[in-house]
């Protein structure tokens, strides 16, 4: 359930078929940038590749999205189009925020990520408290 931006080459590269991934964003990649290393063997993989290949990925998507982070100011802003919802991952059925998510939820931080929203992420900020 994460979020993959401009990550260069790779989104996720993994050493083993023991691994999982699900629920996945992947917006300004490379098409292939999914990697499989096996000893001296590496694949490169687009998701379709990926999740029929290995599984992995099931409910993953490719979306436009813009994300950008201001450093000075701690503002995250993402312009996205819906997010679809997956099955919660562990029982993180809260976002960043402490905001209820229900048993499925949009990949990353924030409970509905849909259109242009900026939002202050300073870690020093306290979480609002359950209800």
């Amino acid at each position: 359930n994460n979020i993959f931006t401009r990550c260069g080459k790779a989104a996720i590269v993994f050493l083993n078929e023991n691994n999982k991934a699900d629920g996945n964003v992947y917006a300004s990649m490379p098409e292939a940038c999914l990697g499989f290393s096996s000893g001296e063997s590496q694949k490169w993989l687009d998701l379709p590749e990926w999740r029929n290949s290995y599984g992995w990925d099931a409910n993953g998507v490719t979306v436009s999205m813009n994300i950008d982070f201001d450093p000075d100011q701690l503002k995250l802003t993402m312009d996205t189009e819906k997010l679809p919802g997956v099955a919660v991952l562990r029982m993180l059925n809260t976002d960043m925020f402490g905001k209820q998510t229900g048993d499925k939820r949009a990949p990353g931080p924030f409970a509905d990520p849909a259109a242009s929203v900026t939002r202050v992420i300073d870690p020093r900020v306290a979480i609002p408290a359950k209800e």
